[in-house]
């Protein structure tokens, strides 16, 4: 009953923000695939200041096995990778408070992290991804993001 409930929250997400028949094949097809990609006890750091993304997100990804630990801005996210270099992924959103997306990249990279960064941001604007890019992001995504496309960024940027 519940893998039939996230099908179905999946193809409510697809009709609603990408104006998808929620009964397409295609759209099955990706919940699918999605179901079948594992990031295998990766620990990601997820930047968000959204609770509602922070909620969603990290819900997909321990799903998919990964180990999620949030930080709410930007400083928050410099501080949990001052002490702890070990996260095999960090997806950060680009515009929060405090310290935005591209500082804080920045700085994490400052700090030695040299594995993956994901950029997400709803800001499709010319330009963006690159900017993302400068500041040490090794891929872009923009939101809203669906579950296929989030999981298998993570999993492309973990090598998996």
């Amino acid at each position: 009953m519940k893998t039939q409930a996230m099908y179905l929250s999946d193809c409510a997400h697809a009709s609603a923000t990408f104006g998808r028949d929620a009964d397409s094949g295609e759209w099955a097809e990706r919940v699918a695939r999605a179901r079948a990609l594992r990031l295998n006890d990766a620990r990601i750091l997820l930047v968000d200041d959204s609770p509602d993304n922070q909620l969603l997100f990290s819900r997909i990804l321990k799903a998919a096995g990964a180990q999620v630990e949030i930080a709410e801005n930007g400083q928050q996210a410099i501080d949990k990778a001052s002490l702890a270099l070990s996260y095999d992924l960090i997806i950060m959103d680009i515009r929060m408070p405090i310290v935005d997306g591209y500082e804080a990249t920045r700085r994490i990279r400052e700090l030695g992290f040299q594995g993956p960064i994901i950029a997400l941001t709803a800001h499709a604007v010319v330009g963006e991804e690159e900017r993302c890019r400068a500041a040490g992001c090794s891929d872009f995504q923009l939101k809203p993001i669906d579950r296929y496309s989030l999981l298998s960024a993570a999993a492309r940027s973990l090598g998996l």
